[in-house]
């Protein structure tokens, strides 16, 4: 994590390791103690880390048009001066077989 110092101020590693930090240092450190602490006592604030930008612009043509017209969704078929304007579909009535008789069984 990238921290900023606010302030001078010391800070022993381990207990141990002392290290200066001057006010305005950028501070790289995963040590979770001096992260805590520092910034909960105004010491050190989280650096801010900018993103890269998420739209990436694809290279405008000189060449091609701003806007690409589509073709038209319907097309009418010519018409037809013998054709009957309502074609009739046949009956769609289907008649089921009869039923066989079943024989009975013997007591």
């Amino acid at each position: 994590m990238k921290l900023i110092a606010q302030e001078k101020f010391s800070w022993a590693h381990n207990g141990v390791q002392v290290e200066e930090f001057e006010a305005g240092a950028e501070i790289e450190t995963e040590d979770e103690e001096l992260i805590k602490v520092s910034t909960s006592e105004g010491w050190a604030k989280r650096a801010v880390v900018e993103a890269p930008p998420a739209v990436v612009e694809a290279p405008a043509d000189a060449d091609a048009p701003a806007v690409v017209e589509a073709p038209p969704a319907v097309v009418e078929a010519p018409a037809d001066a013998d054709a009957p304007a309502v074609v009739e579909a046949p009956p769609a009535v289907v008649e089921a077989p009869a039923p066989a008789k079943r024989a009975r069984a013997a007591k």
